[in-house]
């Protein structure tokens, strides 16, 4: 079949628009062109199987996409009655279509197309090969022979005694096979009477079929539909597997309804054997301003609580005008524990505080003016330590200036500004207004060798705070007004260099980063949005080491940091990064100015100054990353990770981490910034490691994966999964068990786990089938360098 497209190329010695007029005898050129004509067989009756079929060229023909007929050949041998006749190679296009034939007979007047013996036709969505063809190319309507066609969006094949052509958008072919295999030894196929593609509504159906697994019939589907690389209505994977704490195990069938291009919904049914029957509802709409979704979980009496349980995310975002950002979102469950009753990994160990929240804001290029109020729906799961109280912004007002330069100067400045009422906790959590007004100026010196940025600026705050028993009963406003002066400078050396006959760049980064802010008593003024940050390298080269406003550490400190790259000077690739920082504190800072522990035990936190980070890339498939964080006051080793990955190729990956934190909070314990009273018993040393990974098993056609997460403080997993997968070329298999952690008995360290099973049987191109969620987007979250098998046989 390639020989005989490459040979069209090659041999063709003449071209004749139909336009034009060929003067030759035409009485004695038809009469031999008649007898020179093989006449097509006929194919009303026979049964041929896949093995005997050549399939579709693999060689995409390209399409010229003239608006005038032409044809090219071998030999153009005459014109009869504005007939033309060609012999050899022919190959004749008009717009989008191209017909590659043996020989052809093109009809001017009627725009008709005979042709045989090994025709191409290539249309805007496929490529057919038959036998013989007849064809009306200004209608796109005809009849092919013998006929295979390749459906180029999903790679589908399919082949029958004839394909019908009914327009550019619709076809048919009878006593058809279907398959995405390799049509010459497909491990699957379709056989249909009928099988009918239709491009405009982006649908395929195949009527009275029988799937087969290579020759052996499995079942008999009277109907089939299937989508032509467009999302379509239809149920979809199938839900199955256990629930959480008290539902037992559940079934649900799921139905998309794709309402329209921009708007589409999915509809579950759910049954769940100790809980009861559950509807599920998602509705996604996309404007051309903006996007947002309705979801919600609707329980209307459950078999063992026999409550009415539910659960509903709303959420929306629009730009109603340019810069002008508007929307919500909107959480709420009906119980402490509906969670660890129907909810998966990621809901369990995140949802402990529902954002209900609606916003505003006008964010042009120079700065931010936004207005949002929120409040919080805290849930406390059964057992669990007591869940803090998040405040409400009753509301926010932001009004931010980004960095702007004055004039023809080096000098910039910017302003941070917001008022925030502070709200809600029923009576447990203080409340109150805080105003923040915190304007700075910069002088930048920059170029590629270094910087130099001396920065001066002025955090004003004031608090208007509602009494509080065993407080501040005799005060309610507090003013803090700061003075912050920033000095951040760096070098940056480059020098070429070699290792084992490759050249790279190597770079050297000196940086220092001083800071100055006076102390200021602020044991008074609650924690209403602030925590310390969380440590990084980044951290020690900031100047306050907390969160929010509502604390602003004293300092008088000196950061001093280097960094070094060494980067591949022929392919860019960065080989290794290491860095490491210390914070020397030449005035020692007070801690009590903050507030005493008992209060704000969230103060207890580590705080390293010094901190180490090396990422290295030491071949094309190793690389690793380490990081140390050392507090120099107290001794103390606060954190440190060592982790490695292998991946030499797709479907080849093996992840390993290990790593200590000291005095984080406990296993299942949500924390938050701005939660207020976590008692310290709830804090551990944790020492976890975590595996992953995915790898062929006997051969590239198999693979494992999966995730162990084991915390050594307390012996306990916190998330454990497996799965194997088989990629037979044009179809896949999937299994995947994951068992984590819904809850855990502080007093006898008991855990309780959830086990979810899923399994998915992919025909490529085709359908999914399955049951107990996807798979993949597990594997995706769990194992870093995870790979889906997606590709079939022929590579595409």
């Amino acid at each position: 079949m390639n020989k005989f497209f490459y040979s069209i190329i090659l041999l063709c010695q003449y071209s004749i628009a139909i336009e034009s007029v060929v003067q030759e005898d035409k009485g004695s050129f038809f009469d031999s062109l008649l007898k020179s004509v093989p006449q097509y067989p006929s194919c009303s009756q026979e049964d041929y199987y896949w093995s005997e079929q050549l399939g579709a060229d693999y060689v995409e023909i390209p399409t010229i996409g003239s608006d005038a007929a032409v044809i090219e050949a071998a030999e153009i041998i005459g014109q009869e009655s504005n007939t033309y006749y060609a012999l050899g190679d022919v190959r004749a296009y008009k717009n989008s279509d191209t017909v590659l034939a043996d020989w052809l007979i093109y009809d001017q007047k009627n725009a008709h197309i005979l042709g045989g013996d090994k025709i191409i036709l290539t249309r805007d969505y496929d490529t057919m090969t038959g036998s013989f063809i007849d064809y009306y190319i200004d209608l796109n309507k005809g009849v092919v022979k013998k006929a295979t066609a390749l459906q180029r969006a999903n790679n589908m094949f399919v082949s029958g005694e004839q394909i019908n052509i009914y327009n550019k958008n619709e076809y048919q072919i009878k006593q058809g096979y279907l398959t995405t295999c390799d049509p010459n030894n497909p491990a699957w196929h379709i056989r249909a009477k009928e099988v009918n593609f239709d491009y405009q509504d982006s649908l395929g159906n195949a009527r009275s079929a029988a799937f087969y697994a290579n020759s052996i019939p499995i079942f008999y589907l009277p109907y089939l539909q299937f989508p032509l690389g467009k999302r379509r209505s239809g149920f979809i994977i199938p839900e199955l597997g256990k629930a959480g704490d008290t539902a037992g195990y559940y079934f649900g069938l799921p139905y998309y309804w794709n309402m329209a291009p921009n708007y589409d919904m999915t509809i579950t049914p759910i049954i769940y054997s100790d809980a009861g029957f559950m509807l599920k509802d998602q509705f996604r709409y996309l404007t051309e301003s903006g996007l947002g979704q309705i979801y919600t979980e609707q329980l209307p009496g459950d078999w063992t609580t026999k409550q009415y349980r539910y659960y509903w995310n709303l959420y929306d975002n629009h730009e109603i005008i340019k810069d002008v950002n508007v929307g919500y979102n909107y959480n709420t469950v009906s119980d402490n524990n509906y969670f660890n009753d129907f909810g998966n990994f990621l809901s369990v160990v995140n949802n402990y505080n529902l954002e209900q929240s609606i916003y505003a804001s006008y964010d042009p290029t120079w700065g931010l003016l936004g207005i949002r109020a929120q409040q919080y729906q805290t849930i406390q799961p059964t057992g669990l330590p007591v869940v803090a109280q998040i405040y409400a912004l009753a509301p926010q007002i932001k009004f931010n200036v980004k960095p702007q330069v004055l004039g023809d100067t080096n000098l910039q400045t910017s302003l941070i500004s917001q008022y925030t009422d502070f709200g809600g906790g029923g009576g447990t959590l203080q409340t109150g207004q805080r105003v923040v007004a915190y304007p700075d100026l910069t002088w930048v010196l920059e170029n590629n060798w270094g910087f130099f940025k001396p920065r001066i600026g002025y955090n004003y705050t004031h608090y208007q705070l509602a009494p509080f028993p065993g407080l501040q009963n005799n005060y309610t406003q507090v003013d803090r007004a700061l003075p912050i002066a920033t000095v951040d400078t760096g070098l940056i050396f480059e020098r070429p260099t070699s290792f084992f006959d490759t050249n790279y760049v190597q770079t050297i980064e000196p940086r220092l980063y001083y800071v100055y802010i006076p102390i200021a008593d602020q044991s008074n003024i609650p924690m209403f949005d602030t925590a310390p940050a969380t440590y990084n390298l980044y951290r020690l080269f900031s100047e306050n080491r907390f969160s929010g406003f509502d604390r602003i550490n004293m300092s008088n400190n000196l950061t001093i940091g280097l960094s070094s790259k060494l980067i591949n000077d022929n392919n860019g690739i960065e080989i290794a990064n290491w860095s490491a920082g210390y914070l020397y504190h030449i005035t020692p800072e007070e801690e009590f100015i903050y507030g005493n522990f008992v209060r704000f035990p969230i103060l207890q936190q580590p705080r390293p100054d010094f901190i180490a980070e090396l990422g290295n890339k030491w071949a094309k498939s190793i690389s690793t990353k380490a990081s140390f964080q050392y507090d120099s006051i107290f001794g103390n080793i606060d954190a440190w990770v060592l982790q490695i990955q292998y991946n030499p190729e797709d479907y080849k990956v093996i992840n390993a981490r290990y790593s200590y934190q000291f005095n984080l909070p406990l296993l299942m314990y949500n924390y938050n910034p701005s939660q207020a009273n976590v008692p310290p018993l709830n804090y551990e040393n944790q020492y976890a490691f975590d595996l992953s990974g995915q790898w062929p098993l006997f051969s590239n056609k198999w693979l494992i994966e999966g995730r162990a997460n084991y915390d050594f403080t307390r012996n306990v997993f916190i998330n454990l999964m497996g799965g194997i997968e088989y990629n037979g070329g044009c179809w896949s298999v999937r299994a995947l068990v994951e068992n984590y952690i819904t809850n855990i008995s502080y007093a006898t360290n008991d855990p309780k786990y959830t086990q979810t099973y899923m399994l998915q049987f992919t025909l490529t191109g085709l359908t999914n089938l399955g049951f107990g969620g996807d798979p993949i987007r597990d594997l995706n979250i769990n194992v870093p360098g995870y790979v889906p098998i997606v590709k079939n046989s022929l590579g595409y």
